[in-house]
């Protein structure tokens, strides 16, 4: 992957669980733990059309350079813009690059 197509720059989130008085746990904030170049592609409606039922709901795939311990309890934010991450590929199966499938969640007013 060449770093001049990494175009974009992406802020990782990841939830932090609080408690409450009574000891239940809730999870009110997201903290940003990295910013990344990445690759943010919406998906094209081609794509969607052929997309399995279960992840129809799919946006766009997002491609960045290997990063541990990522999950789908992250979440990517890009100019105020978040993405919630469905899928991870580990591309070549050599952890260099990761090609994430996500869905762009409605902006909250």
């Amino acid at each position: 992957m060449r770093g001049q197509r990494l175009r974009h720059n992406v802020s990782i989130m990841k939830p932090v669980r609080t408690r409450t008085d009574l000891g239940e746990s809730l999870e009110d904030s997201w903290l940003k733990i990295a910013d990344c170049p990445a690759a943010v592609t919406p998906v094209s409606v081609a794509d969607r059309m052929r997309a399995d039922q279960l992840v129809s709901d799919i946006t766009h795939r997002i491609r960045l350079w290997w990063f541990e311990g990522l999950t789908h309890t992250h979440r990517l934010v890009m100019d105020g813009r978040t993405f919630e991450i469905r899928g991870i590929l580990n591309m070549d199966e050599r952890n260099k690059v990761m090609e994430l499938m996500c869905t762009e969640q409605a902006a909250t007013i």
